[in-house]
């Protein structure tokens, strides 16, 4: 070998010898993988940034944390995180490592957030918190954008952090999880991941946080089950919204918007929370009879509606802004009588002067 290439291998090796790393039967590292200089730094640096989450995550709510730690089997799995992601780093080299070290770092890092939020708002190591009663509670495959509607709440995807992403930290986390739910009479041929959810919640494992849950679609008996026993388990009220399999047909259409309006009817009622709604130029190709019935119809909710032309349809008392070149400026309102051409009533004409 020459000496260009062994300084060049130097600086980025290939891989090669990888099972060597691995102690027998365990799979435990005996070290870390000598990449070259260049890579194994970015590696270790990397390395570094993951315990940094963590770190940072048991330092704003210590106390928290340790309650999680000695009472949540499944919170020790995350002290092995970044073993987890040293495991799907092995081997790659230049562009290929940063990338997947960057991606890794996108579910560390909101998981770490995630699991913050529900040890300092669990109502088995706090009594009153921040956002115990703002908090609804949803399945894994509940979409997060119906909760994006009301700015004052948050959801909680349940079974996400303490069985869902765990598995994939620690395979070995399912197993006594697994073990419970059989031991309460579930027959073994249930699917594992929904059997492992229920063993959380007949283990009490679940942080409590949340006012009321949503749930949508059961995939299999298993999942039927796992819903049943965390139901019982937070003991709050539950909605569940059937999603038709079926996506033409008026019928069905109709079907899915009642469901939608059924679940916002029982969050509003839960949380005491209105939505916010968001409208793109809905007015323009509506005539003044059906404006001023759609304008009631949401009277009671704050409402954001976007127009490429002010119309007097508008309420006197909303206010009016104009978007020009990215810049927002308010616009003031003055009152005058005119007739409506469409009505022939008196309506309230609006000139407007932009500030």
């Amino acid at each position: 070998m020459s000496l260009k290439d062994k300084l060049k291998n130097l600086w980025r090796n290939e891989p090669s010898n990888l099972g060597d790393l691995h102690q027998d039967k365990t799979g435990l590292l005996k070290h870390r993988e000598w990449r070259g200089v260049a890579d194994t730094a970015y590696d270790y640096y990397r390395w570094l940034i993951t315990w940094k989450d963590i770190m940072v995550m048991a330092g704003k709510a210590p106390v928290s944390t340790v309650q999680g730690l000695l009472n949540y089997r499944w919170m020790m799995s995350y002290l092995t995180a970044p073993a987890w992601v040293d495991r799907h780093t092995e081997g790659l080299r230049g562009p290929q490592l940063r990338i997947t070290h960057l991606h890794f770092n996108m579910l560390v890092k909101p998981t770490t957030d995630l699991i913050n939020f529900l040890l300092t708002n669990d109502r088995h190591f706090h009594e009153k918190s921040k956002w115990a009663d703002k908090t609804v509670n949803v399945d894994e495959i509940f979409s997060s954008e119906f909760i994006a509607g009301f700015p004052n709440l948050r959801d909680n995807h349940v079974t996400t952090i303490p069985i869902f992403l765990t598995s994939m930290v620690d395979q070995h986390i399912t197993a006594p999880y697994v073990d419970l739910t059989e031991g309460y009479g579930v027959p073994a041929d249930v699917c594992p991941l929904p059997s492992a959810e229920a063993g959380v919640a007949i283990n009490d494992d679940y942080p409590l946080v949340g006012v009321c849950a949503l749930t949508c679609n059961m995939p299999c008996d298993g999942s039927v089950i796992n819903s049943s026993y965390i139901d019982r388990r937070f003991n709050i009220p539950t909605q569940v919204i059937n999603v038709p399999l079926r996506y033409n047909g008026d019928d069905v259409q109709e079907y899915a918007i009642d469901e939608i309006k059924s679940a916002i009817q029982f969050v509003e009622e839960q949380t005491g929370e209105k939505p916010i709604l968001l409208l793109d130029d809905v007015l323009s190709e509506l005539d003044a009879t059906r404006c001023k019935n759609f304008l009631n119809e949401i009277k009671d909710y704050q409402t954001i509606l976007t127009t490429t032309k002010y119309s007097r349809k508008l309420g006197e008392e909303d206010s009016l802004f104009n978007v020009k070149n990215a810049v927002v400026t308010k616009v003031e309102k003055k009152v005058e009588a005119a007739e409506d051409k469409e009505t022939g009533e008196q309506k309230p004409k609006t000139k407007t002067k932009s500030k």
